[in-house]
């Protein structure tokens, strides 16, 4: 799935940004303070780690395919 996206946007001659979360590694593994941190330092606006620190710690996500929505589900974490 991954490689016919990428080749689609680079067919299409398309700007695009991928993101992949394991949500298991990321919430068992990493701080969230150390998440933000790497999040600024590659220039990432203050917005985006807001809504990244959302998703994380008690966001309620869904993932969507095609215009295909799935069932939602709620991610929680203790913000440490």
């Amino acid at each position: 799935m991954l490689h016919k996206t990428i080749h689609e946007l680079h067919r299409k001659k398309q700007d695009g940004v991928i993101l992949k979360l394991d949500f298991k590694k990321a919430y068992d593994k990493l701080k969230l303070s150390f998440i933000q941190q790497v999040l600024r330092m590659k220039g990432f606006s203050p917005t985006w780690c807001e809504w990244i620190s959302k998703v994380i710690s008690r966001g309620s996500v869904a993932v969507k395919v095609n215009d295909n929505v799935g069932h939602y589900f709620q991610v929680m974490k203790e913000v440490r």
